[in-house]
């Protein structure tokens, strides 16, 4: 096992990487403790449920987070293998270590605003530079995209269908809760925050189209059927001089996955090469079902 993270982070933007990881995570803590908990906004997530389950249990969201995420990941290692699941482990650790140093402070400092709305979009502005962060590491924070993951095989349903029904549900449950109108704000919110982490990642496109020319054609197009959800196109081509034929995949992406694949398709053949670009509109064929929501 201690190989394997040796060989994960054999990378020469180790220390870049690290840097956006740590600073993602510190600007999520600051909005879920600063934000999110004292004012009862669930926008969904472990991180909402956690503040749901609080109200009627009296347990600590963090607390709450540390079980569900602890006892996901222990079953991804499990199901979906460890090396699927460490950069999840990671990111969960950077994440829960800036909540713990950040919870002290906003129980200390009581934030007052005279529009709720601006703090909403303060606050999702800064959710989404931090989780477009993350995601451009190559990481996640575990908890729901973990457990999505898992189920998505026992339900026979795709990741974005799968995620915005359980989401869906986290939401409502804030309803119930708190009213309908924190959950206005918690939808309000949660759309920045979407709408951000995009713009970070790869601009404000939606989706990206990518061309992959690999030697391992077999397991990059498993990953991008299995994992990715998504279909892809095989484009027969030949170098400039009509030798080494080998098809060019080509495949429609959400945004917020596309560092994942670049990260992916690296552990997977460390000589392909990755060609990309925005894309606006798909038309027709098997897309990835992600609702940007």
């Amino acid at each position: 096992m201690i190989e394997k993270v040796v060989t994960y982070f054999e990378d020469h933007n180790v220390i870049i990487r690290g840097l956006a990881l740590v600073l993602g995570c510190f600007i999520c803590a600051l909005v879920y403790t600063f934000f999110a908990v004292p004012n009862n906004i669930v926008y969904g997530g472990l991180g909402g449920l956690g503040i749901v389950v609080n109200k009627y249990t009296g347990i600590s969201p963090v607390t709450f987070l540390n079980v569900c995420i602890g006892i996901s990941l222990v079953l991804s290692i499990i199901i979906l293998g460890f090396k699927h699941t460490l950069h999840s482990i990671i990111g969960y650790g950077v994440y829960i270590l800036m909540v713990d140093i950040t919870m002290p402070l906003a129980n200390m400092v009581h934030l007052e605003w005279d529009s709720f709305l601006f703090a909403c979009i303060f606050f999702g502005i800064l959710g989404g530079i931090g989780s477009g962060l993350i995601y451009r590491a190559g990481f996640d924070t575990g908890g729901i995209d973990t457990i999505i993951t898992i189920l998505r095989d026992k339900f026979k349903m795709t990741f974005g269908v799968l995620g915005n029904i359980v989401n869906g549900l986290i939401i409502l449950s804030g309803v119930l809760t708190f009213g309908y109108i924190k959950a206005i704000y918690a939808i309000i919110t949660l759309v920045i925050i979407n709408y951000m982490t995009d713009a970070v990642l790869v601009g404000l496109s939606s989706k990206k189209m990518v061309f992959i020319n690999s030697k391992k054609t077999k397991e990059v197009s498993k990953y991008i059927s299995e994992d990715l959800d998504t279909g892809y196109t095989l484009l027969q081509s030949t170098n400039g001089i009509g030798l080494f034929k080998r098809p060019i995949i080509m495949c429609v992406i959400p945004t917020y996955r596309f560092y994942t694949l670049k990260h992916r398709l690296r552990e997977i053949d460390s000589y392909a090469t990755l060609y990309s670009h925005d894309c606006y509109n798909v038309v027709g064929g098997r897309t990835n079902q992600i609702v940007t929501f």
